[in-house]
């Protein structure tokens, strides 16, 4: 169907733009745990302190941040862990990178 090359049009023109593009692949087979592909593209940037990514995460809320520290190293937790109820983690997570990749 072309998925791939789609994607690699898109990052190609991303780039053009001077926007950052982030490249990932997850594989079952692998057995990454959930959003692994996504931490490990971020870790980098925390690491540089990359100012983009700086701003990012001032976009999220303590909730957010917090959850969002479990699975990305490096990222400190805006609050304790034990305030949020381990039902609501994986909707906190995903909410967290969408806010992040906004």
């Amino acid at each position: 169907l072309g998925k791939s090359r789609l994607l690699e049009e898109l990052g190609r023109w991303g780039r053009t733009e001077h926007l950052v593009v982030l490249n990932a692949c997850c594989q079952e087979a692998r057995g990454t745990l959930p959003y692994a592909a996504l931490a490990e593209l971020l870790e980098p940037l925390l690491i540089n302190d990359d100012p983009q990514l700086r701003g990012a995460l001032q976009n999220l809320n303590s909730l957010q941040r917090t959850a969002m520290a479990v699975v990305v190293r490096g990222l400190a937790p805006a609050g304790p862990l034990a305030e949020i109820p381990l039902a609501d983690y994986g909707r906190l997570i995903l909410e967290s990178f969408s806010a992040l990749l906004e």
